[in-house]
């Protein structure tokens, strides 16, 4: 490190300001061919993106450090934030698709793409980070950042396409709602507490990306993208209610948070409900498909048949359960593009979610035996 490193940290902020510029304006280029009209309005909310993004960034350049020490700046942005970055620059391409696509534009698919691209990103820019031993607080407080605002251009692709109803506003806000409200308690001076650690809000947010990615997706059932948004919208309710009531201490939350991870409560969510939901995957698909597959579908209905069976497998099995319920949502998703909509596609859908959600469950009869001892249970029955 040299004595002084932000100079050098400026100038390759300004290098990737300088490739995201460009970058917009070969998108630009694109847009004017193939975008059809409101070409100005999706450069500007593009631009808005991008100002946005580097206002933020910017002022932040000086805690690029290791979180436990801020004396350490580090002069280079690194491999993790770059990815961070090039992430929130596929995002600014993506608000520029706000404004409605005129039905089978050749741009049909960017949304999904970008999407899909920047989700992927997501997943490795914290990992490359651990691998190089190069966590930054700014790396962290941009992977943030750049979630919410990915969930805000998302939903305003959705919603202003119609694919996602107008009502999904609500859950694209939370986040920068829950900001808010904190920052108000601290300009009052009213004390805030630590964010409770939880598992589950990691799931609950890998579930709005891939969510987000299934109704962004050309052609899927509008009833099914009614049940994905749904789902999504009471998981982060609640997620942001109990989290807003554990910060700020209010003895109802507490006392939840408190019989979650105890008891009975605790037995239904770990043990028996995901126990009782893999069986109901193996259902939901089985009667979805029915006997509407046959030699005579097309090769797109019997691949996604083959993948919605394997999925069905799997999370019957309790195999690889979380990986296996996202295969089981993109599948059914994908299905609702080939096929009529029936029931039992949301049955699936929401299948899915829960037992990504919960995970695979201990199972009830190994539960049951842990309970006496490793022995099985006497029937008191005569």
């Amino acid at each position: 490190m040299t004595a002084d490193p932000l100079p050098a940290l400026r100038k390759q902020a300004g290098q990737t300001i300088a490739i995201h510029a460009a970058g917009l304006g070969l998108w630009a280029w694109v847009l004017s061919l193939l975008g059809g009209d409101q070409w100005f309005l999706r450069i500007l909310l593009a631009t808005l993106a991008t100002g946005l993004i580097w206002g933020f960034t910017w002022p932040r350049l000086i805690q690029n450090h290791p979180p436990a020490a801020p004396d350490r700046i580090w002069s280079t942005l690194g491999a993790a934030n770059l990815l961070t970055l090039t992430r929130t620059g596929l995002l600014t391409l993506l608000a520029s698709l706000i404004p409605p696509l005129a039905p089978g534009s050749p741009l049909d698919w960017a949304p999904i793409a970008l999407w899909s691209t920047a989700v992927a990103l997501d997943g490795l820019d914290g990992w490359v980070a651990r691998r190089r031993d190069r966590v930054s607080h700014l790396g962290a407080t941009l992977d943030i950042e750049a979630d919410g605002l990915g969930v805000l251009i998302a939903a305003g692709v959705g919603i202003a396409s119609f694919a996602l109803p107008v009502w999904f506003w609500i859950t694209a806000c939370l986040r920068p709602a829950f900001a808010l409200g904190i920052g108000w308690r601290h300009h009052q001076g009213r004390p805030s507490a630590d964010w409770p650690p939880s598992v589950t809000r990691r799931y609950i947010a890998g579930l709005q990306m891939v969510g987000l990615g299934m109704v962004l997706w050309p052609g899927m059932d509008a009833t099914l993208t009614w049940v994905v948004a749904a789902g999504l919208t009471i998981l982060l309710i609640g997620s942001f209610a109990r989290d807003w009531g554990c910060v700020t201490s209010m003895p109802v939350a507490l006392a939840l948070q408190h019989k979650l991870h105890r008891g009975r409560i605790r037995n239904l969510r770990q043990v028996w409900l995901p126990t009782s939901l893999r069986p109901l995957a193996g259902l939901g698909v089985l009667t979805a498909l029915g006997d509407r597959v046959d030699l005579q579908d097309s090769p797109e209905v019997l691949a996604v048949s083959g993948l919605l069976l394997t999925a069905a497998f799997l999370l019957v099995g309790g195999w690889w359960v979380r990986t296996a319920a996202l295969l089981l949502m993109l599948g059914v998703g994908l299905l609702s593009t080939l096929l009529p909509y029936v029931p039992s596609m949301a049955l699936a859908v929401v299948v899915g979610m829960g037992l990504f959600l919960l995970g695979k469950g201990t199972g009830a009869a190994q539960h049951l035996r842990a309970q006496t001892g490793g022995r099985r249970p006497v029937s008191r029955t005569p």
